[in-house]
């Protein structure tokens, strides 16, 4: 577990969880959570002030995953995500957040799931740009590199890379980062339901319980009007 100090830009390591760390386990930890396991598998959103003017998904069926491309657990939970949204139909709507914490190395990874983004090629090309990132964490090293690799998956190469250079890159995911951190999240991936409430791998008692947590939280949601 890291714990993130002056707006995360240093990563602080307990003695006690430095194995997990040295696994790789992608948990994060930050002074507002106050997320815990509930019967439900879900809680009520505990935003700080700052969060009120950033929440722009409290509207019914929109649901945010914060993520980033090189957590393992984020990648298992992908499949699910989209599964559990074929079976939700129109009633949900999926809006996907790297975060980043402050590192170049999740800012460079942020930097292209937007541009896959913006292509159009997500959810499609999502699993391929775990894969890469497993094997290669400073994928991609050159615009020839990721132009390579774009051909592979039949995107346009010349798209993907203008949208990786595109202005306002970095507004986008320092966006992303705000919102993370003003919901007081500790752990990726978490996911908010109609700006309201949360399910985390620590609310429903992990990764493969998360799907069944959201539902419940969208019926609540829909039971209360929200």
């Amino acid at each position: 577990m890291s714990q993130w100090t002056k707006g995360w830009k240093v990563p602080v390591v307990s003695a006690a969880v430095g194995a997990l760390v040295a696994a790789g386990v992608a948990v994060w930890s930050h002074p507002q959570d106050s997320y815990g396991r509930t019967d439900t598998g879900y809680d009520i959103a505990r935003a700080t002030k700052i969060s009120k003017p950033m929440i722009t998904d409290a509207h019914r069926g929109a649901v945010s995953e914060y993520f980033y491309l090189g957590c393992e657990y984020c990648r298992s939970f992908e499949p699910l995500l989209e599964a559990w949204q074929t079976s939700e139909g129109r009633g949900a709507q999926i809006n996907r957040v790297p975060v980043t914490g402050g590192r170049a190395d999740l800012t460079k990874q942020a930097t292209l799931f937007y541009a896959l983004d913006s292509v159009g090629a997500v959810p499609r090309a999502q699993e391929a740009a775990f894969e890469v990132i497993a094997r290669q964490p400073d994928f991609p090293s050159s615009d020839r590199e990721l132009e390579t690799w774009a051909a592979t998956l039949g995107i346009d190469p010349q798209r993907l890379i203008a949208e990786y250079h595109a202005p306002g890159m970095q507004a986008r995911i320092d966006a992303g980062d705000r919102a993370f951190r003003a919901m007081g999240f500790a752990t990726v991936p978490s996911v908010t339901i109609n700006g309201r409430f949360v399910v985390t791998s620590s609310t429903s008692g992990g990764v493969a319980n998360m799907p069944g947590a959201m539902t419940r939280a969208l019926l609540a949601g829909a039971e209360q009007g929200s």
